[in-house]
C-alpha cells in the first residue's frame, strides 16, 4: 500500500497528468480484482 502512495505523491504536484492518476488506479484495481478472483 505504501508503494502506491509514493507513486501518487509525485503525480499530485504535476497538473499535467491529473487524469492519468485515476486511470492507472482503475486499471490496477481491475487487474487486482481479476487476479484475486
Amino acid at each position: 500500500m505504501n508503494r502506491r502512495a509514493v507513486r501518487v505523491r509525485p503525480l499530485g504536484p504535476r497538473p499535467a497528468r491529473p487524469p492519468a492518476v485515476p486511470d492507472v488506479m482503475l486499471v490496477v484495481i481491475s487487474l487486482d480484482i481479476r487476479l484475486w478472483h
